[in-house]
């Protein structure tokens, strides 16, 4: 394990910086949660985000330490897998044999340190490095409580289970709510009340040591981020409505591997894992539902679980088939599934090893210490968009009926039209924050009515208190702000029009103070 940590690791550390290729709204809204927390702040209490603060802990702690951005991500990865190591060790070793358990421990090794976030697209990029985190961390605790232990230790599953189902929860409670039943189920099925008691216990010390630092008021404004989140319209799910990650075409092949599986795993005498592989189908389902772009990374861990948990022995059902072929067999259609994923996880650090630095500039041209986070080329500096035409053709009114495209949405007299930004936001936000600073509003607290609000970054702007470095379907960050900018083309237009109609709705006071061919400034009037 050591050695392929290190195998997927070295690539990365001599590139000497992060060069990342897509998804760079993604890599916005981690640069501010990263530079707000090493400044200081909180996730909650400061700003608004439905993420836990392990997720960022790490790299915040490097860069307040005066480490580039780009590293301190790379070196929280290898520090993550090694922290995760003795834990993926103890598992395979007490649960499984021969070559299940080195392909365990490096599957989970790979998710820690991989360079992308997965699919079949060989673009390197750390957007939601949270959810692979996590799916390394629940591959442990599912393994641990779906597979007998051949070496009981109580004390060593509990600690493990319970430090591992808090590290879910402070990093992406999702997952945490997802595989909560079926460990605490299988832990009783499995007659382990002992280690259940002593993995609560574990959990419980960590969140102490965890609410020491952060007070208890953390607790309730995490909950209150999570409930917020839920119960938004725009961001209740990722991608995909629930249903369709369930039973869509493209995901079928994948939840009948799994649900053959559990029947499989049923008949050739394993009883308890077969209902309990049914018990975490929803689970599985309602985490890729909550992942952008839904992908069932779950598959690593079925194919693993099938054949760890094969009969040693023949076993016949009454038809007359052999189970342990069967089961084996359900774990290679697993594995195939999900075979585009995992070799594209395992090539990025080599992929990411052969970028050269003259096709990438720095995301945050202004800061010397983050040059090591750079972004490719095109996609910083080339601009399109996407606008609507139909409004200025004849008939054009019935072509945006038919469409079923809302009208422009109206504020302060004026009508936003629908319009969003496709790539180029990087250079886009640096031309309004210098812009803003070149006309003397640099030193103001500015709300930007989109997906993402990130002048701080950009410029010398003031950071929102309370505010959310990603839209959840509120106006966080309002209560503090002094102007409100709104795009003429932003990068989401439904958050966009989300944000004018609560503003609406609030009756709020304003005088436009500035207009570019860009954007329209705002200061609010309290």
């Amino acid at each position: 394990m050591l050695g392929i940590l290190a195998f997927f690791s070295v690539p990365t550390v001599i590139a000497g910086g992060l060069f990342v290729s897509k998804h760079e709204g993604d890599m916005i809204h981690l640069l501010q949660i990263l530079l707000r927390i090493a400044d200081g702040d909180l996730p909650h209490l400061d700003f608004m985000t439905p993420l836990g603060l392990f997720g960022f802990a790490p790299p915040a702690f490097l860069v307040s330490k005066g480490m580039g951005a780009g590293m301190a991500m790379v070196w929280s990865q290898i520090f993550l897998g090694l922290i995760l190591l003795p834990a993926v060790w103890w598992v395979a070793f007490s649960r499984m044999t021969g070559p299940v358990a080195y392909a365990f421990g490096g599957a989970v090794m790979l998710l820690c340190v991989a360079l992308m976030q997965g699919t079949a697209e060989t673009d390197v990029s750390l957007s939601m490095h949270y959810n692979r985190w996590c799916w390394a961390v629940s591959f442990i605790v599912i393994a641990a409580v779906m597979i007998p232990s051949q070496r009981h230790n109580h004390w060593i599953d509990g600690v493990i289970v319970g430090l591992c189902m808090t590290l879910l929860l402070m990093i992406k409670a999702t997952y945490f709510i997802g595989f909560a039943p079926v460990v605490i189920i299988g832990l009783l099925m499995r007659k382990n009340t002992r280690a259940l008691a002593i993995a609560i216990a574990a959990g419980l010390v960590l969140l102490g040591l965890t609410t020491i630092y952060t007070g208890t008021a953390f607790w309730l404004a995490y909950i209150r981020d999570l409930l917020a989140v839920a119960t938004s319209e725009q961001r209740a799910g990722a991608t995909l409505p629930l249903m369709d990650v369930i039973a869509s075409p493209a995901y079928i092949p994948a939840t009948a591997v799994l649900l053959v599986g559990v029947v499989f795993l049923r008949q050739s005498g394993a009883q308890t894992a077969g209902m309990l592989m049914l018990i975490l189908a929803p689970g599985l389902w309602y985490v890729t539902y909550q992942n952008y772009e839904n992908e069932p990374q779950w598959l690593i861990l079925l194919a693993l679980l099938l054949w760890a948990l094969r009969p040693d022995h023949e076993v016949v059902n009454r038809s007359g088939w052999n189970m342990r072929n069967l089961v084996g067999a359900t774990s290679i259609c697993a594995a195939a599934l999900i075979a585009p994923t995992v070799i594209n996880l395992g090539y990025s650090p080599f992929c990411h090893m052969q970028a050269k630095a003259e096709n990438f500039t720095p995301f945050l041209g202004a800061d010397p210490q983050h040059d090591d986070f750079q972004l490719f080329n095109t996609r910083a500096f080339r601009m399109d968009k996407r606008s609507a035409i139909a409004a200025n053709l004849d008939g054009g009114d019935a072509f945006t009926k038919l469409a079923k495209r809302k009208p422009a949405v109206v504020w302060q007299g004026e009508a936003f039209e629908y319009c969003t930004i496709d790539v180029g936001f990087v250079n886009w936000y640096k031309t309004i924050a210098d812009q803003l600073t070149k006309d003397g509003f640099g030193a103001d607290k500015i709300l930007m009515t989109d997906i993402l609000s990130p002048l701080s970054i950009f410029g010398s702007f003031p950071a929102l208190k309370n505010g959310a470095p990603w839209y959840y379907g509120n106006l966080a960050g309002l209560p503090d702000a002094n102007y409100v900018l709104v795009p003429f083309c932003p990068i989401t237009d439904e958050f966009r029009r989300a944000m004018l109609e609560q503003m609406i709705t609030l009756e709020m006071p304003v005088t436009q103070v500035q207009r570019t061919d860009l954007y329209v400034l705002y200061r609010i009037e309290r």
